[in-house]
């Protein structure tokens, strides 16, 4: 988070966001279902910009997944706001379920990003992130995680929930760890 100052020459830019990931729950149970966080909402969008302006920027967090031992609730991805326009966070994973996909005030499907790649009118590794966030990483721990190319971590991702399965005769035969979703981003080609 913080403040772009829009170069003096700038008049338009295209604006790839996201909000944070929501952190996976955990659940104590015989039978499996999706206690994963919510992927943040995704949004693109051509904007006007003012020249020499001073734009704040909110980048939405992560959510944290559950740390409990047997069962809980992770933690929301937060809000990414920025020009005007926001992407929601992922839902908590829970033991009640998955938690909610964001969404976007410019909403399109993270399957469209190659053909957004041929969009955007910058050089190759300028704009390399596009393309690997269709193979969003993951999180190898409970708690959530900024975006970070180098570290394999991409934008919005929700964090992967956590089991304590228990056969038919209460016995526990596997017991995993909720995962933390991965934070939010803005990237601007101006």
């Amino acid at each position: 988070s913080g403040t772009f100052n829009v170069p003096a020459n700038a008049s338009t830019a295209w604006v790839l966001y996201t909000g944070g990931g929501g952190g996976g729950g955990k659940i104590t149970s015989t039978d499996y279902f999706d206690v994963s966080g919510g992927t943040a909402g995704f949004g693109l969008k051509l904007i006007d910009l003012t020249p020499s302006a001073a734009e704040t920027i909110t980048i939405g967090a992560a959510g944290n997944g559950t740390t409990h031992a047997s069962s809980g609730n992770g933690t929301a991805g937060g809000d990414t706001i920025a020009f005007g326009l926001t992407a929601t966070g992922g839902g908590a994973g829970g033991v009640s379920g998955a938690g909610a996909d964001g969404t976007a005030s410019s909403t399109f499907s993270a399957t469209d990003l190659a053909s957004v790649y041929s969009i955007i009118n910058a050089p190759d590794d300028n704009k390399a992130l596009i393309l690997r966030l269709t193979s969003q990483g993951g999180n190898s721990s409970s708690t959530g995680v900024a975006y970070s190319q180098a570290g394999g971590f991409y934008g919005g991702r929700g964090g992967a929930g956590g089991w304590k399965r228990l056969n038919n005769d209460g016995q526990i035969i596997s017991d995993t760890t909720a995962k933390g979703g991965v934070g939010g981003f803005v990237a601007i080609w101006y």
